[in-house]
């Protein structure tokens, strides 16, 4: 069972891949979301069975600090952020409990078997993510706020498990023998010397979540038109929402390559006061609305540091990002069941360079806290992207950092199809991990 992912494991993957996306594509939402009914807790079951057929007491252990920490974290999530669905039926969205089932059975067949078996289920689970996202139960983020709890809880409590007894032939001088060796791993055995990891580790993920505020989503129709506000009734402000990122450090600590994925979506209930045309539609005034406002940022920037190590760290660089925006409207019969929407939308999708500034300082015992400022963004005629933190980081281990801290965007779009500004302040949480 433990190995490397071989010729079975990539056609498997493919063609679990295919499967998948198929049926996100070609099925609609309420079959979606019945089969991820089952896919989810397909890696989960496969993980827990994979225990015990190789009699692993110890994976067995660990799958169950795993499930345990990861299914009772996003209960906890659940009930303190009251989140809306997309579909508006109740208040749980933030995280995905469906998507948290099938990374945590992922993530531990992944870490403790190898990508043999980890692969392939790591396809079910972002499968069952997608259901999740299409059938309208949750936004993007939360399904991504269930990929890192699953592969964060894996990453504390889970090792790898070797083959653990291995036979040797051996030959020595006239005699013909074997050697039989038993390996064994574990936390001091993999991690080692807080020094050492540190020196190994090549790669940051960090999950980073909080309370957003809106505090301007304007958009204006046609070129002489007045903006409109489509913060509306404002019932999901603050709204929390959540951004991935992973560092990749390429050879040493002066460079690195930092890559961020931020989806942004808020939906609201509203009406306009008068007839307002949106994308060639007229909607009259004091008809119930649905709004869907959707901001999706992907970046890539490279950065070097230009001061000696040390207390101090500036670094500067540039990279390019993909900024998607959208904005929707929908009328709705009732607000307590909207049911399916045919919303009329209008998008945009730019690719912009960006520079970056990252001014930190490290201070306390060890250097184990870090004061940082960082931004980046670019200013044209057309688009506008901003985005700036400030935040506190404390390391726990070699491995494992925290954050607390305060983060603004912005975003404007200004063309043809489509003029709008939206800007919103977040409180942000952060968990980082080096492998």
């Amino acid at each position: 069972m433990v190995g490397p992912c071989n010729a079975t494991c990539r056609w498997l993957s493919g063609a679990l891949t295919v499967a998948g996306i198929g049926a996100l594509v070609s099925l609609d939402a309420e079959d979606n979301a019945t089969i991820g009914d089952v896919t989810r807790l397909l890696p989960a079951v496969a993980g827990l069975t994979m225990t015990l057929v190789d009699r692993d007491m110890e994976g067995l252990k660990q799958w169950s600090l795993v499930g345990a920490s990861s299914l009772f974290t996003t209960w906890g999530l659940k009930h303190v952020t009251d989140k809306e669905r997309p579909n508006a039926h109740n208040l749980r969205s933030f995280p995905s409990g469906h998507a948290t089932a099938g990374f945590f059975g992922a993530g531990f067949i992944y870490r403790r078997y190898g990508p043999r078996w980890g692969v392939p289920a790591y396809v079910v689970a972002a499968y069952t993510g997608g259901t999740r996202v299409v059938a309208e139960r949750h936004y993007v983020d939360d399904v991504i706020s269930s990929f890192s709890l699953g592969l964060m809880s894996n990453w504390l409590f889970t090792t790898p498990i070797s083959e653990r007894v291995a036979i040797n032939p051996m030959l020595a001088d006239d005699r013909v023998g074997f050697t039989v060796s038993v390996a064994t791993t574990g936390a001091s055995g993999e991690h080692g010397n807080g020094l050492e990891a540190r020196r190994r580790t090549r790669y940051r993920y960090q999950w980073e979540f909080g309370p957003t505020s809106v505090t301007e989503n304007t958009v204006t129709f046609g070129r002489g038109g007045d903006p409109v506000d489509f913060r509306f009734d404002q019932q999901n402000d603050p709204l929390y929402t959540a951004q991935i990122a992973l560092d990749w450090y390429p050879g040493n600590r002066q460079q690195d390559v930092l890559f961020n994925f931020t989806p942004f979506e808020i939906r609201d209930f509203g009406s306009f006061d008068g007839d307002t045309d949106f994308a060639g539609v007229t909607f009259p005034p004091g008809q119930d609305l649905r709004s869907r406002a959707v901001a999706y940022y992907l970046t890539a920037t490279y950065r070097r540091r230009l001061l000696p190590a040390g207390r101090f760290d500036l670094r500067v660089g540039g990279g390019v990002a993909v900024l998607y925006t959208l904005t929707g409207l929908a009328p709705v019969q009732r607000r307590e069941s909207i049911g399916d929407l045919d919303f009329v939308e209008v998008d945009d999708l730019a690719l912009l360079p960006i520079i970056h500034l990252h001014l930190g300082y490290d201070f306390g015992r060890r250097m184990r806290w870090s004061l940082f400022v960082e931004g980046e963004g670019m200013d044209l005629s057309a688009d506008r992207y901003l985005d700036a933190t400030a935040q506190i980081r404390f390391r726990i281990t070699p491995l494992w950092d925290v954050s607390l801290g305060y983060r603004h965007l912005e975003r404007s779009v200004d063309t043809d199809s489509l003029r709008s500004t939206t800007t919103r302040d977040q409180y942000v949480a952060a968990i980082g991990y080096r492998f």
